[in-house]
């Protein structure tokens, strides 16, 4: 009858063994090669962002032609990816290097002033008349409006993504009802301003990113 004990006592340390030498749970820390090849890969995420950012800075603000808009869109699309990579992936470093900032700057912001400025051009021009010149400010509004939405997409679907890392699924789900209910009041408001003529130009306060015009 001891042999039997001896087998099911030995059995035990030999399966926790095992367990140990697997991959860790969930929630534990990444093994140092783990932790290694994050790192390496953040660090790549950041060099390539800061190449786009110097080609996008290369591209004239004025006098571009339909080539340098579709060359500029897709700089900024990609550089919206990557530092929205950085974000989600390590938030540590995403505000070590700033990048919240870089992403708002570099992605939104300068494209924001630059449609305005046109707008705003546009609008004191005394060389078209009143036909060209409200079909241009009409088409220089859309696309600001249209920006403008699909920046508060990539905000909300971030705030989202910390949000599931950090707060209980139902916290999460009374949140989302008031966001949108917020978003509802909003939207009719923005509705109301524009069949007044209005823009709106405020930034947004802080979905997938493969969809957005930038």
């Amino acid at each position: 009858m001891s042999s039997p004990k001896k087998m099911r006592v030995k059995k035990k340390p030999a399966a926790k063994s095992q367990t140990n030498e697997s991959s860790p749970p969930n929630g534990s820390a990444m093994t140092p090669s783990q932790d290694t090849k994050a790192s390496k890969t953040i660090q790549t995420k950041l060099h390539k962002a800061k190449e786009l950012e110097r080609q996008l800075a290369n591209i004239p603000l004025s006098g571009r032609t339909t080539e340098f808009e579709a060359k500029a869109s897709q700089i900024r699309l990609e550089l919206c990816e990557n530092l929205s990579d950085i974000l989600l992936c390590d938030p540590t470093v995403a505000t070590q290097y700033d990048v919240a900032a870089k992403l708002w700057r570099g992605c939104f912001y300068d494209r924001i002033v630059e449609l305005r400025g046109r707008i705003s051009r546009a609008s004191r021009s005394k060389s078209m008349d009143k036909g060209e010149k409200k079909k241009i400010l009409m088409g220089l509004e859309k696309t600001l409006q249209q920006f403008l939405s699909e920046a508060i997409k990539l905000y909300v679907y971030l705030i989202g993504k910390y949000e599931s890392m950090l707060v209980p699924q139902s916290t999460q789900s009374q949140s989302q009802l008031s966001y949108q209910s917020q978003e509802s009041r909003s939207h009719d408001k923005r509705n109301k301003k524009s069949s007044n003529g209005a823009l709106l130009l405020s930034p947004p306060s802080s979905d997938d990113s493969t969809h957005f015009v930038v």
